[in-house]
Formats: structure tokens, C-alpha cells, sequence
């Protein structure tokens, strides 16, 4: 596993700090990438069964669906075009510019700077 500046600091930090930090702290670092990514999925998946339950508790509860559109009908003034409604910035049918590079770290003789495309990939 090669060991990046990055990894070298945090990892420095860690010895400097031993004291301070908890055993489950100490745990998941000792389990290193592996346990971040595990932290990572574990997230999304409080995540999803966060917004299952939501749904679930909306489906079983009629009451609470008709709580929650007379909040929206409140907060836009009468539902959608409403006296407060906000209608969406982008028209309808806008075609997202994806197809532009993103930008990149490059060394040159001045030193590491972000480089930024002028165009769509392909452009000159």
C-alpha cells in the first residue's frame, strides 16, 4: 500500500493524538481503508433505510400526507404556481453540459496548478 503525503500526515497526527482518542476511534483506524469504505457503504445504507421508513410511515399514515402537502400549499402560496411558488431556474427539456472535461492538477516550471479546459472534450 503505498503511503501518500496525505496518509503520512493523518498518520502522524494519529501518534501525536494516541492519547486523546477513543478505543473505537483507535479501532477503525487500525482497520485503515478498508474500514472507511465499509463507513461509507454502512452510511448509505442508514441512508436508504432512513427514506424506506419515510415512505413507509407516509403510505401508513394519511394524516401525515395531508400534513405535509398542506405545509407545501403553505410555503408556495397555493401549490405549484403559487404566490411564493419558485419555479425551476433551468427551462424544460435544458440538456445538462456534461460532455465538458473536468478540470486537472498539472506541473509545470511554476509548480503544481489546476489546468481548466476552454472547451468540450475533443475541442482543440
Amino acid at each position: 500500500m503505498a503511503m501518500t503525503a496525505e496518509k503520512q500526515t493523518v498518520f502522524a497526527w494519529i501518534d501525536q493524538h494516541r492519547a486523546e482518542l477513543s478505543r473505537q476511534h483507535l479501532a477503525v483506524w487500525n482497520f485503515a481503508e478498508p474500514a472507511w469504505r465499509e463507513y461509507r457503504s454502512a452510511a448509505f445504507y442508514v441512508d436508504v433505510r432512513t427514506i424506506g421508513a419515510t415512505l413507509v410511515e407516509l403510505m401508513t399514515s394519511p394524516a401525515e400526507i395531508a400534513r405535509a402537502r398542506a405545509e407545501f400549499v403553505e410555503r408556495t402560496g397555493g401549490g405549484i404556481g403559487g404566490s411564493k411558488w419558485v419555479p425551476p431556474l433551468l427551462p424544460k427539456g435544458f440538456r445538462a453540459p456534461v460532455h465538458y472535461r473536468w478540470p486537472e492538477c498539472v506541473t509545470t516550471p511554476r509548480g503544481e496548478e489546476w489546468w481548466i479546459p476552454n472547451g468540450p472534450e475533443g475541442a482543440p
